[in-house]
Order: structure tokens, then C-alpha cells, then sequence
């Protein structure tokens, strides 16, 4: 909903999210997770609260919304993922009266097709003695935990087997060169034998001691 409100009010805003992979996540959960206590003061944050009660639920998206396009200037200089969380959950200059203006300017302009209020109800007040039965929580923050918890396990598995396969590389490689120093020195020592002469073995002692020490067989 909130992506469909910077569509419409601030599309060149929602490019430069899309461009550098900023999700609603991070500009819209971030806000909404801490309810706004990261980048308001406590009075700023009293106040912005009371406006939020005494509005229809629809209206903390609209702060949301009036929150990034109060802030654009400095949202569109930036370029790294780290730093769009770190402005999220960082007080930044900028007073609570204007991005309560703003949000109730939004609520009067937005078209009613994409307006949250068709989508969300209206606050209802619990019931006498017993609480109601809680059903209609936030389905793309529960789709999104298991996402994560699936994107670790894959993660994880990834590293083991990549684990794995450095292990047995590294055997390999290991008893290839065993093969190899073996065969060389199978080779030295089949050549040594074939020396007939004191002289020629004088001679070809010192070449074989050579290779060897060369070759770290020795």
C-alpha cells in the first residue's frame, strides 16, 4: 500500500528505491516496527501518536509516506543499502508538524482506488471480559520472517557444501602430488639403477641429488 502511495505522490522517489533494491522493508517496516520511536523524540513522538489514534488506522501510512518524500533530497543522494537502513533508523532534521502536514495533505489528494482506507478498517474497541479472536495480523511481515529464516538455511547449506568441496579439493590435490613425487622418484631411482660406471654414478649422483633437492623429494 505504502509502495502505492509513492507510485502516485513521489514515483521518481520509488525509482531510486527500486534502482539500488530498497523494499518496503526498509523504508516502510523500519518506521512502523520501532512505531517511529528511532527518529522522533519523546514529545515529537506523543504527539505524532495522538494524531495516529484520532485518525482512521490508514492514516500511519500516510507518515510513512509523508516521512520519505519530506526527506527526499537526502534519500535520492544516497546510494549504498547500509546507509538507506541506517536513515531509517536514525533521527534525521525534520520536525513532526511537517510530516504530520504532509501526511494529512496526502490522505485528501490520494485517489480513492489506491487509498489504504478501502483496505483497512476502522479501529474496533476490544470486547468486555474476553479478548476477540486475533486473525488479520500483518501477513507480509509473517511471509517475510519465514523468507529470512529460509534465505539462512540456504545460506548455511551453501557454505557447508562449498565446505565440503574445499576439503576434498584439497585432498585430491594432495594425493596427486604424493602420486607424482612417487612416480618421480620411481623414475630417479630406475635411472640410477641403469648406471653402469664408478664414473657415471660419480656423475649422475650429483644430477640425481640435483633433481632431487629441486624437486623437494630429497
Amino acid at each position: 500500500m505504502i509502495e502505492n502511495l509513492l507510485t502516485h505522490h513521489d514515483h521518481t522517489l520509488l525509482a531510486h528505491f527500486v534502482r539500488y533494491k530498497v523494499t518496503s522493508q526498509i523504508y516502510a517496516w523500519s518506521l512502523l516496527e520501532t512505531f517511529f520511536s528511532e527518529i522522533f523524540n519523546r514529545d515529537e513522538w506523543l504527539c505524532l501518536f495522538d494524531h495516529i489514534f484520532s485518525n482512521h488506522p490508514s492514516f500511519i501510512l500516510y507518515i510513512v509516506t509523508s516521512y520519505c518524500i519530506n526527506n527526499r533530497s537526502a534519500l535520492l543522494r544516497v546510494t549504498e543499502l547500509d546507509d538507506f537502513k541506517y536513515f531509517f533508523h536514525h533521527r534525521n532534521p525534520i520536525s513532526v508538524q511537517t510530516i504530520l502536514t504532509e501526511a494529512y495533505r496526502l490522505s485528501e489528494v490520494t485517489p480513492v482506488d489506491i487509498d489504504p482506507k478501502r483496505m483497512i478498517e476502522s479501529f474496533q474497541p476490544l470486547t468486555r471480559a474476553q479478548y476477540p479472536v486475533f486473525n488479520k495480523y500483518p501477513k507480509f511481515i509473517v511471509d517475510y520472517q519465514i523468507q529470512e529464516k529460509e534465505k539462512l538455511r540456504q545460506e548455511e547449506m551453501t557454505y557447508i557444501r562449498q565446505r565440503e568441496l574445499n576439503v576434498e579439493m584439497y585432498r585430491e590435490r594432495q594425493q596427486r602430488r604424493h602420486e607424482e613425487e612417487s612416480w618421480l622418484r620411481q623414475q630417479l631411482n630406475d635411472l640410477y639403477s641403469l648406471s653402469n660406471s664408478t664414473k657415471q654414478k660419480n656423475s649422475t649422483n650429483k644430477f640425481y641429488n640435483t633433481c632431487y633437492e629441486t624437486l623437494g623429494l630429497k
